[in-house]
C-alpha cells in the first residue's frame, strides 16, 4: 500500500504566527508532519510530496527521520 502525504501548501493562515511552514510547526515536541504520520500506525510505503522553498532542507531531514518506509519519485 502507499499513502500519499501532502507538504505542498504555502500555510498562509499560519504564516502570521509562524516562520516555518505548518508541518514543521512543533506540537508536544513533535512536528506536525511527525505526528500526523505516526497517527497512521499503517504499514506502508509513503510518498511525501513537498513544496520546494526556502525550507526544504529542513522538510526533507524531517522526514528522513520518519521510521517509516519512503519512496523517492
Amino acid at each position: 500500500m502507499n499513502i500519499i502525504v501532502l507538504l505542498a501548501g504555502r500555510s498562509s493562515r499560519f504564516k502570521k504566527y509562524y516562520n516555518t511552514p505548518k508541518h514543521l510547526i512543533d506540537i508536544k515536541k513533535k512536528t506536525m508532519i511527525r505526528a500526523a504520520v505516526e497517527s497512521i500506525k499503517i504499514k506502508a510505503t509513503y510518498i511525501f510530496v513537498v513544496l520546494e522553498n526556502k525550507f526544504i532542507r529542513e522538510t526533507v531531514k524531517e522526514i528522513n527521520k520518519l521510521k517509516v518506509k519512503k519512496k523517492n519519485i
